[in-house]
């Protein structure tokens, strides 16, 4: 165990390799009923002050798709932009919880360096909002097919702030998550400490703020369910959750299955949770990106093997699973969950519904089990609609030709030549 400094994303124990990093809170834990947004879940998160927002999450329960499905007890814990419930998202994604929950943890601790992470789309998203919202100098890596992903909404003042503070490096196409990573990587290795590598799983804001969605369960249903389910790439919001309840229900959380959804034919993490691997190797998988309609359901790297998480918490007696969905569907759970709850989801949403149907079809669960589907994010269009949307500026991609991205990149050649553009912004801020 050790304190927390703000932007420490690895053991300082001496391990080596990746760690998925757990919180463990100095006081009791407790949700704040008498507050409202981010700040009523702030016990949960490694910050003394959490960005003063609006939650962008709620739980209800949904009775007319679980008529549909078949079973009762149907609980919807629901991220995006749906006024009729009274709940809005500037992004329509879960991301916002990683987000909000990285950016209070680097003030708290008085960081000014620029954060620097890779992304498909979503996370993208919702950190150049609130990287431009709160001034935060914020550089990202994404692939050129996540350009339709790379929207914002119209506010006032957004556009001008994003072009300040946020910068956009990018593959293009063919180029895909992988290849971003790939980018982000080398260009952390040639700008060294004058930026923050955010870390992805590894970064303690970044799943402590996914374990809300849990929070949210809790706070509204007062218990755990009996199966949570969620579509899932790298697993850290999956990770995050059990950790949540653990750290609010005790041994009560035990008894709860874990059921993670992946976008077929990229079914890394389902393969692996299915045969119990000790490891994931995605080299099988990485032909089959381009084949899921949700690329955010693709992580090569996801926290399976790493200490603290998937596997792990197999070994400590979870009950977790899996089942692959095709794009089709997927395609069929967005029609469904329109027709049945007039909820406009996102793909990576409509694949937790998909995987919810094919669980109570197969008997993987109960039709008088309490059931919590993850729905991490909708709302898209009637967003865009209501307040106008752009998109940022993206600087000009490097090639996604093999040679380039997988040769010049590793050779330094074109990461420097990013960097060299970058540190010029960089120093505006020093």
């Amino acid at each position: 165990m050790t304190d927390d400094n703000g932007v420490m994303n690895s053991c300082s124990s001496g391990c080596s390799g990746k760690t998925v990093p757990v919180f463990q809170p100095r006081g009791p834990v407790a949700i704040d009923r008498n507050a409202t947004g981010f700040r009523r879940y702030a016990a949960l998160l490694p910050c003394s002050e959490v960005l003063d927002t609006p939650f962008p999450v709620s739980t209800f329960r949904a009775t007319r798709l679980a008529e549909t499905l078949g079973f009762d007890n149907l609980y919807l814990t629901l991220t995006g932009h749906f006024p009729k419930l009274g709940q809005t998202s500037p992004t329509c994604s879960f991301k916002e919880l990683e987000a909000v929950a990285v950016f209070s943890r680097l003030r708290t601790h008085d960081c000014r360096r620029p954060v620097l992470l890779a992304s498909a789309g979503n996370t993208a998203r919702a950190f150049a909002y609130f990287g431009a919202k709160i001034g935060y100098p914020t550089v990202i890596a994404v692939p050129g097919n996540a350009r339709a992903s790379l929207w914002l909404p119209d506010e006032d003042g957004l556009a001008e702030r994003v072009e300040r503070f946020v910068r956009f490096v990018s593959v293009r196409e063919p180029g895909n998550y992988l290849d971003a990573s790939r980018l982000c990587a080398a260009v952390q290795a040639a700008l060294g400490s004058a930026v923050i590598n955010e870390g992805g799983f590894t970064n303690i804001g970044r799943t402590t703020g996914l374990g809300l969605c849990a929070a949210s369960f809790v706070d509204a249903v007062g218990r755990v369910p009996d199966h949570y389910v969620q579509a899932v790439g790298s697993a850290s919001g999956a990770v995050a959750a059990l950790r949540t309840y653990e750290l609010l229900m005790g041994a009560s959380a035990r008894p709860m299955s874990l059921h993670l959804i992946q976008n077929a034919p990229y079914t890394l993490l389902v393969d692996a949770l299915e045969a119990r691997r000790v490891k994931v190797d995605a080299t099988p998988y990485l032909d089959y990106i381009d084949s899921a309609c949700s690329p955010m359901l693709t992580s090569a790297d996801p926290a399976y093997a790493y200490p603290g998480g998937l596997k792990e918490r197999l070994d400590d007696g979870w009950s977790i699973g899996g089942a692959a969905v095709t794009n089709s569907e997927i395609y069929s759970a967005q029609h469904l969950a329109w027709r049945t709850e007039r909820l406009q989801l996102l793909l990576p949403a409509a694949a937790a519904l998909a995987g919810l149907k094919q669980l109570v079809e197969s008997g993987r669960i109960g039709r008088t089990e309490t059931v919590q589907l993850n729905l991490t994010g909708g709302g898209e269009e009637q967003l865009k609609a209501e307040c106008g949307y752009f998109h940022p500026h993206l600087d000009e991609g490097l090639s996604a030709i093999i040679p380039e991205v997988r040769g010049e990149v590793a050779r330094g050649d074109a990461a420097h030549r990013v960097a060299g553009r970058l540190g010029r912004w960089i120093a505006e801020f020093e």
